[in-house]
């Protein structure tokens, strides 16, 4: 039996790592949309935002969804630091990285 202990011990700290984001939006961060890269070119491109995100922890890979979250949440709080109420990302994340052009519309 105490042979298991340190695998549980193991995994429940990795389940904790992995189970919840320590990112939280900003004030204002509920008040950016991400928008379609035609609907931008009639508003005002204010910068880019680099964004980046764990994705994987140790042998355990994030649901892509909840990264997917994090860079977005990452995102929009750039985008409120920079006066801008929208985002477009560009291209694909990889590796738990992302870019998002903001805008202010």
């Amino acid at each position: 039996m105490n042979q298991c202990r340190p695998f549980a011990l193991v995994a429940l700290i990795l389940g904790g790592l992995t189970a919840c984001s320590t990112i939280h939006p900003e004030p204002g961060s509920d008040r950016v949309v991400e928008i379609s890269k035609q609907k931008a070119k009639s508003c005002q491109r204010l910068g880019l935002a680099n964004t980046s995100t764990v994705d994987k922890v140790a042998f355990y890979e994030r649901d892509q969804e909840a990264v997917m979250l994090d860079l977005v949440t990452l995102a929009k709080n750039e985008a409120v630091k920079m006066g801008g109420n929208a985002i477009v990302m560009e291209g694909q994340p990889q590796f738990g990285n992302a870019s998002f052009v903001v805008f202010k519309c």
